[in-house]
């Protein structure tokens, strides 16, 4: 949890309010909607909640990623809020998050591929808000999160290529 703390302080920072819309929306998206933050932790914690009782390497590896997902969450919450948003359990057109978004596969090579699919979207739509915004702080926090997503990326990747081997 240590490091956690010690990392927080990579991620830009806003010190005000400055309401507008279009970037609460981008960050909503980002926070709750598909392929979306809160999607990857739960997905990641019914995941290691799974393996950690069988002293599982990848389920510590996907709560250790889980708690990083909890820490992502955490900061484009506070963003939202900043920019005039309400940091709900929804997309920004009111489609509501539920357990229907989370893999269940009990298969441990079918959980990486999931995942894997997960990060790379999630890659794919922290790169498209990231052209969309002009804001440097949100730019710095979107460029931090982005090298968590690829370092989770290559883990899982680096997990399934350990299991094919």
């Amino acid at each position: 949890m240590e490091g956690l703390q010690l990392k927080k302080f990579c991620y830009g920072k806003l010190m005000e309010i400055k309401t507008n819309p279009f970037y609460a929306e981008i960050l909503q998206n980002l926070y709750a909607g598909d392929n979306c933050e809160v999607i990857s932790y739960l997905q990641l914690c019914y995941q290691s909640s799974l393996l950690l009782p069988f002293e599982s390497e990848i389920g510590k590896i996907f709560e250790q990623i889980a708690n990083e997902d909890s820490l992502h969450m955490k900061l484009l919450s506070h963003h939202i809020v900043l920019f005039g948003g309400n940091p709900v359990f929804s997309n920004s057109q009111g489609i509501w998050l539920g357990g229907r978004s989370i893999n269940y596969n009990k298969n441990i090579k079918s959980m990486l591929l999931s995942n894997i699919d997960l990060k790379e979207n999630s890659l794919i739509n922290y790169k498209t808000a990231n052209a969309k915004i002009e804001d440097k702080n949100l730019k710095k926090l979107f460029n931090s999160i982005i090298l968590d997503e690829e370092t989770h990326l290559a883990k899982f990747k680096k997990c399934l290529n350990e299991i094919n081997k």
